[in-house]
């Protein structure tokens, strides 16, 4: 579609670069963010992501298939183990419900980095809380030791839910902070997430190659660690935690913005307003080649 790329867009496009050309950024809005693991399929894993989703509106609950079967459709190399460590370094907390080899192996990658040590709160079956296992003297221990939340949960996996108050209350331990100011965006994964997702929530629907190119024009000197599959695995992620959706254009696919999550911007207001910015994005791509067809789709869709 490229609607980004035409000519008619280039005075909304440069005037939000030169606003957005700033020494540091300061975000707004944040939310905490729970990567929750578990067994494949697991209904112990299902029941507390639901849970808070529910109970914590404020929070943002993913899994991280959600991100990995959108990303392991462009990309083949990727190992994930290693991606799910990405994950864990994006979120506030890890939980995982140790219940399969699988996050067996979660458990102890994980335990083998202070960071990550410091945000896993695991959740274990009871009936094997004294079992001199490995698992329990080795990376359970380690993380117990390190860990914000404190040591494992020791539920009961036929009713993991009468372990909920438990779990909240170690939630509650850590403070979120609603704001943040961050001079090297770049370094700072989970902010530049938030500003590409309120960038597609002006412009989209955009390809990755679009969002790539706009990063680009923003940042010139992060150019290597804006590479076109960074972009996408913020996107990927912005679809698990569901502010971001997507659609296929012309046999692309293209991201926007949740359209309940459009009224507030993550930058500072004073950067721009998002809804008047994307007002002004919608009147010249209304005016643009299958512009008025698009908009129409989704507006009897919403």
């Amino acid at each position: 579609m490229g609607w980004l790329s035409h000519p008619a867009c280039f005075k909304l496009r440069d005037s939000l670069l030169g606003r957005l050309r700033r020494p540091k950024y300061r975000f707004r809005n944040l939310r905490p963010v729970y990567f929750i693991c578990g067994g494949f399929g697991s209904p112990r894993r299902d029941e507390i992501a639901e849970y808070l989703r529910k109970e914590k509106p404020d929070a943002l609950v993913f899994y991280a298939d959600d991100a990995w079967n959108h990303l392991v459709q462009s990309r083949t190399d990727l190992n994930a183990l290693e991606m799910e460590s990405v994950f864990a370094q994006l979120s506030d907390c890890v939980l995982i419900v140790v219940e399969s080899p699988g996050t067996f192996a979660e458990v102890g990658a994980f335990s083998l980095s202070p960071d990550l040590r410091r945000k896993t709160l695991a959740v274990t079956n009871r009936e094997f809380r004294d079992h001199p296992s490995f698992l329990n003297t080795g990376p359970l221990n380690w993380i117990a030791r390190d860990s914000s939340f404190g040591g494992p949960i020791h539920a009961d996996f036929g009713s993991v839910l009468d372990s909920i108050d438990q779990i909240l209350e170690r939630l509650a331990r850590v403070k979120h902070r609603r704001t943040a100011e961050v001079i090297d965006i770049c370094a700072a994964p989970k902010l530049l997430q938030l500003l590409i997702a309120d960038i597609v929530g002006i412009f989209g629907p955009v390809s990755v190659a679009e969002v790539s190119a706009f990063m680009h024009a923003l940042m010139p000197e992060s150019m290597t660690s804006l590479e076109e599959d960074t972009i996408r695995f913020h996107l990927s992620l912005g679809i698990a935690l569901r502010y971001l959706s997507e659609v296929s254009l012309e046999d692309e696919v293209h991201y926007l913005r949740v359209r309940e999550t459009l009224a507030e911007p993550y930058l500072s207001k004073r950067l721009f307003q998002l809804e008047e910015e994307r007002l002004r994005f919608i009147e010249i791509a209304q005016r643009l080649p299958g512009g008025p067809e698009f908009f129409y789709r989704m507006d009897s869709q919403a």
